[in-house]
């Protein structure tokens, strides 16, 4: 493992943890399906995609955050997986 692969997977491991937190802090009950963004990080613009679930429980939803180098690539460098619950 290089170095420029572990900085890498540092910055777009804050990505995507900066994703979750955005939307912990809306309060917004995010709506289930994909959703796309970019996001500057360490001097580079990185691709995030957010891919919102239903789980077994109605009141709670799982997020899962991949982030890319390009847009159109297939593999992420860091995926992140969380989950929200309904706002009260």
């Amino acid at each position: 493992v290089n170095t420029a692969h572990l900085r890498d997977k540092t910055l777009t491991h804050w990505v995507a943890m900066n994703q979750i937190a955005q939307l912990q802090l809306t309060r917004q009950w995010p709506a289930t399906g994909k959703t796309r963004g970019t996001e500057e990080m360490g001097g580079h613009e990185w691709h995030w995609q957010a891919v919102v679930t239903e789980t077994p429980d109605e009141r709670v939803r799982q997020v899962q955050i991949n982030v890319f180098r390009e847009r159109d690539d297939e593999s992420p460098i860091s995926q992140l997986v969380s989950f929200l619950a309904q706002p009260k």
